[in-house]
């Protein structure tokens, strides 16, 4: 997304309640824009692509 400037890593977890050929990733993800004031209804969309992508392409399981 043109919006998202950042990704941070807050935590990695492997451990009893986690599969074991898995791991438990928590991301802060950060946007941005120069343009325009970024509605909640627009990021919102935006997580869930990304999280489409992520179940699509790498088999991730989404936690909340």
């Amino acid at each position: 997304s043109q919006f998202l400037s950042k990704i941070n890593l807050l935590d990695e977890y492997r451990g009893e309640s986690i599969p074991e050929d898995q791991t438990s990733l928590c991301l802060q993800l950060i946007f941005q824009s120069n343009k325009e004031t970024l509605q909640n209804k627009k990021i919102e969309n935006i997580i869930e692509h990304l999280q489409k992508v992520l179940i699509d392409n790498f088999k991730a399981t989404i936690r909340k």
